[in-house]
């Protein structure tokens, strides 16, 4: 009976670290395709935004990267009163 508590808190054990290095493997593969694209900032609520975002626009030849459509439309309505 022994070695069946014992072996079988092995194999928890084992489980627990299979577990373990599965999140992490999921954790660095995320984080490699996070890199992949550049990160931006919405100019507007100034929230981390990829360069493959769907709203952007153009001001004095920069690419701006907006998170919604409302931060863009707020920012092509006044440009300049958001850009430094």
């Amino acid at each position: 009976m022994t070695v069946a508590s014992w072996s079988c808190s092995v194999l928890m054990v084992a489980q627990d670290t299979e577990l373990k290095v599965e999140e992490d493997l999921r954790y660095e593969k995320q984080e490699s395709v996070r890199r992949r694209h550049i990160m931006a900032i919405d100019p507007i609520c100034k929230m981390n935004v990829s360069d493959q975002a769907k709203y952007t626009s153009t001001h004095n030849g920069t690419n701006y990267y907006f998170c919604s459509a409302a931060c863009k439309h707020k920012f092509d309505k006044n440009p300049s009163k958001h850009v430094k």
